[in-house]
């Protein structure tokens, strides 16, 4: 049951989770997926008999929010993963603050990541498990082993104007999460989180809406130009012993002077990146067939920040065990950030 635990963690993290909540007809994704491997990484507008009207909703945004500014937020993963008729259903909601701790005079931020709060439950192997971090006198079940290391913990990481993404301190925050596993499976599960870059890791550990659009307009900088329709994609590499590549499309729905609604659609396909091999108790080798993803998020034009999002993904993947045993699996993941009161 401990390498079950220990493998907990980075199971999802490696799980390429982008927003969504349906599906597109077939005939309208079969066309997607021909589209998007030739289409640019620059902004295209929309035709301007297509594109609404100019009017009020699309005035600039205010003034960036100055330094000290901080905002909570809540990210809830849900994730299920059948096999055959057999099925294991995790829930994790992680209550975090990120704040605007410094802006200097090129425009780069730096953002401070501090999680306050983690309910972890489901059923795995068979075993149900309820944890709640607030409740300090519970013990926490062997599944919630890779997550309590996480609470009152803390990383930071900048954006610059390009969008480049620069994590700090996040070595000592990922020693602080593996603190609480055994001994001997702290190490492999840092080996698998080392491979991450540092787009991978703000995407992973605060919310994949912000690693997969920082290098876009929706930058406060550029978000003044956006209009109703405009669109643009994305093509991401994500390493480790899962390599997969996603493909996305973003299409501005709605504008206000605070806000921004894009709405997000992509394809999930294996990468032929070679695999980062970290072999710890005959650990299956997971391959991912395909997938796709539709959902929408609504970004805070002053920060760039995620105000809400609700993303759904599908993926098939293959396992294959140490024993030479092989079997498929279906992953349903259910990803939605919100920013409540901390209760």
């Amino acid at each position: 049951m401990e390498g079950v635990a220990t493998r907990i963690l980075t199971c999802l993290l490696l799980t390429a989770t982008l927003a969504g909540c349906g599906w597109w007809d077939s005939s309208e994704e079969e066309a997607f997926e021909e589209d998007l491997p030739t289409l640019g990484a620059s902004i295209t507008s929309a035709p301007a008999e297509e594109a609404e009207k100019t009017d009020e909703a699309d005035v600039l945004p205010q003034a960036p929010v100055s330094t000290g500014s901080r905002f909570a937020l809540r990210r809830r993963v849900v994730q299920t993963i059948s096999q055959g008729d057999v099925k294991s259903r995790t829930a994790l909601e992680l209550d975090l603050t990120i704040s605007i701790d410094e802006i200097i005079a090129d425009g780069a931020r730096r953002f401070g990541v501090h999680y306050e709060r983690v309910r972890y439950s489901g059923e795995l192997a068979g075993e149900t498990f309820d944890y709640d971090s607030k409740d300090a006198a519970a013990a926490a079940p062997i599944q919630a082993w890779a997550y309590r290391g996480l609470v009152n913990n803390s990383f930071y990481f900048w954006i610059d104007q390009s969008g480049k993404t620069k994590l700090v301190g996040f070595d000592r925050f990922l020693r602080r999460c593996v603190e609480a596993l055994p001994h001997t499976d702290r190490e492999a599960v840092l080996s698998r989180l080392s491979v991450i870059t540092d787009a991978e890791g703000v995407a992973r550990f605060v919310d994949e809406t912000i690693g997969l659009l920082a290098d876009s307009p929706l930058q406060p900088q550029n978000s003044g130009g956006l209009k109703t329709g405009d669109r643009w994609t994305n093509q991401r590499k994500i390493s480790g012993d899962v390599p997969t590549q996603v493909f996305t499309e973003y299409t501005v729905k709605s504008l206000t002077p605070d806000a921004v609604e894009v709405e997000i659609r992509g394809v999930v396909s294996p990468s032929n990146q070679p695999i980062v091999a970290v072999s710890h108790r005959g650990d299956p080798l997971v391959t991912v067939k395909g997938g796709r993803t539709i959902g929408a998020c609504t970004f805070d034009r002053q920060t760039g920040l995620p105000k809400s999002s609700s993303i759904e993904q599908f993926v098939d993947m293959s396992v294959q065990l140490a024993d030479g045993t092989s079997f498929d699996q279906h992953k349903h993941v259910i990803s939605t950030t919100t920013r409540p009161s901390i209760d």
